[in-house]
């Protein structure tokens, strides 16, 4: 089945696919070129290779101008069954293609009744079948072929991004840019022609999204040994480029079979299902552990029906795709799910039999969600505590957790000492009050990691560390500001209500302290926030001159510092403060104050925070 998804979604795999695979290969990743092949009118060899400075053969531009055509959907697999020209068999590859142009007018044989499909076609040749296609006959060209045809073409911007001339045989790169004209150009009877084929377009220019929605196969859940039709050429998994192409059972996963691209998905929500949502009988979302999830498959939508038997109390297994919509639900033995992460709450209360004590535990995940458990355990689990839940069809069941792990983080962040960490690894960093933020492995590459740096970690069966719980390493667990006043009426008087002002991300804000002192002063800071978004504490950053910024460093005297990726660079002028970029400051024409943590662990002391004062001229 097709599916259409999020454009965000779609923004960020195709951002990714610019990164890697065969689509990076320069003009291949032009708008021309990634359209026509998205909708199928020019597809690479096995190896995704589109042969760009190939020529092209009569036969070929058949094939290519019936897949731009309203008939691009209605070809038989191998294109052949017909023969109207005595040098083409009813078996030839292209001859079912060539019947359509035939009939339809766009391409037009020879007088000995020949068609002479292995021929290189040239520029007047397509234009003046591109024409046809558009409705353009002969009574409406000024002129005669090939001047008129290729004047016409030229007027309706056919030709445009061309440097082929007349009497030139055509590359597949000509005839992917002219073909791509096409569908902005204007019809015989005055439409947009990609318009009349369903395609949006916008200022002149396919919106190359919707059709890569429209040529999205998926969701898809792979069985036992599923393949794939085609071998793909760029592959994602869990929206990073991946090298493996591999589906394993019930990995959910999409594919573009003109782009030969597979975006595999292996992430999974496990728990008790809590309620599901209905729109007109239909389940359209799904809440599972206190999370809830948009249903995205026909598959998933009848399992939660009330014609699925899956009900609701039950322990499930949610198969996720794109946009975190649901694909699959796993019932039974089939729901076996282990996840770890921070305490964010934890509660006991009466079971709903009323007669034992249950503990409600709720904890910020290694993959980023949120989730609640109730464990039959009458436990208690301290907050900011490391916890594993291990959820199966009987239910959940929550341990404290702790495994500590030592060396060296490569520089390329793929091992630490000589362990290696899987393509998916997830990594929290956190904090003793339960606060914990997701980062990458490349960033803590080049560390030295010693008992107390980790707090828990766990192996695949790979052997590979695809959990790593980190303690307080890396300072981003703290939101960094610049306080631009601290009113204290009352100095060195305990209890006085002192109120702070500060920049975040160029936006001020202003808070009362309620009687609670910071030991803060105006400058760089750092604040760490409760979930309901009141404030826990707050620290000073240490300042230094900076003297020169290169290479994402900031040098001083005394040596050099990091500059975090998020830095806020400020431009003060006139009593004000202006947030700007990194790359619009320099230490010739500002005298720069960089603001580091101090606090953090080794892999912390980053400058968070940069005032750029302008030098007198």
């Amino acid at each position: 089945m097709k599916k259409r998804i999020g454009a965000l979604a779609l923004a960020l795999v195709l951002l990714l696919g610019c990164a890697g695979g065969a689509l990076a290969a320069g003009e291949e990743d032009s708008p021309a070129i990634r359209t026509v092949r998205a909708l199928g009118i020019m597809v690479g060899d096995e190896n995704g290779d589109l042969n760009l400075s190939g020529f092209v053969t009569r036969a070929q531009f058949a094939k290519m101008l019936v897949a731009a055509s309203r008939y691009r959907d209605s070809i038989s697999p191998d294109g052949t069954g017909y023969a109207l020209y005595r040098d083409l068999k009813n078996d030839h590859w292209a001859s079912e293609y060539i019947r359509i142009a035939a009939q339809e007018g766009w391409m037009t044989g020879y007088t000995d009744s020949t068609f002479r499909p292995e021929n290189t076609i040239t520029l007047e040749e397509v234009c003046a079948s591109t024409l046809r296609l558009l409705g353009y006959d002969g009574a409406s060209l000024a002129g005669s072929f090939p001047y008129a045809h290729l004047s016409k073409a030229s007027a309706l911007g056919l030709r445009d991004g061309l440097t082929c001339v007349r009497g030139q045989a055509m590359t597949r790169r000509d005839c992917a840019i002219l073909l791509y004209n096409l569908f902005s150009a204007q019809t015989a009877a005055g439409q947009v022609y990609g318009t009349t084929l369903g395609l949006t377009i916008r200022d002149g220019e396919v919106d190359y999204l919707t059709v890569l929605m429209d040529k999205l196969t998926g969701p898809c859940v792979a069985s036992a040994g599923e393949t794939l039709p085609f071998t793909p050429v760029t592959v994602f998994r869990d929206g990073r480029a991946s090298a493996f192409a591999a589906l394993n059972e019930n990995d959910v996963y999409y594919y573009n079979t003109g782009m030969r691209s597979l975006w595999i998905y292996t992430k999974r929500a496990s728990g008790k299902l809590e309620s599901v949502t209905l729109s007109g009988g239909t389940p359209t979302a799904v809440t599972v552990s206190g999370k809830t999830y948009p249903v995205g498959g026909a598959d998933a939508a009848f399992r939660l029906s009330a014609l699925g038997g899956t009900p609701t109390g039950s322990y499930v297994t949610l198969l996720l795709g794109m946009d975190d919509k649901v694909a699959g639900v796993l019932t039974g033995s089939a729901v076996n799910e282990t996840y770890c992460g921070i305490v964010q709450r934890s509660a006991r209360s009466a079971a709903e039999d009323k007669a034992a004590v249950q503990t409600e535990v709720t904890l910020y995940c290694t993959d980023g969600v949120t989730r609640s458990f109730v464990t039959a355990k009458n436990a208690e689990f301290g907050v900011g505590s490391v916890v594993t839940v291990s959820v199966s069809n009987a239910g959940a069941e929550v341990r404290g957790a702790s495994a500590h792990l030592s060396g060296r983080v490569s520089a390329d962040g793929k091992r630490i000492g000589e362990s290696r960490l899987a393509e998916n690894a997830r990594i929290l960093d956190s904090a003793g009050d339960g606060t914990a933020v997701l980062i990458s492995a490349s960033r803590l590459a080049g560390t030295e990691l010693d008992g107390n740096d980790v707090r828990y970690y766990s192996r695949n069966a790979d052997g590979e560390i695809d959990c790593l719980i980190l303690n307080d390493l890396t300072g981003d667990t703290w939101t960094y500001v610049y306080l631009t006043e601290v009113d204290d009426p009352s100095p060195g008087v305990l209890g006085t209500n002192v109120r702070y002002t500060y920049l975040l991300k160029g936006r001020s804000t202003s808070f009362n302290g309620g009687g609670t002192k910071y030991a803060v002063e105006p400058g760089g800071g750092a604040i760490r926030f409760a979930a309901d978004g009141s404030i826990r504490s707050m620290r000073q950053l240490r300042d230094f001159s900076i003297r020169g910024l290169e290479n994402g460093m900031a040098a001083s005297d005394g040596g050099s510092r990091a500059i975090a990726e998020d830095v806020q660079v400020y431009l003060r002028q006139s009593g004000g403060y202006y947030l700007t970029e990194l790359s619009a400051v320099n230490a010739w024409d500002y005298r720069l104050t960089g603001w580091y943590d101090d606090f953090s662990g080794r892999a912390g002391g980053r400058v968070r925070v940069i005032i750029a004062d302008p030098r007198e001229s």
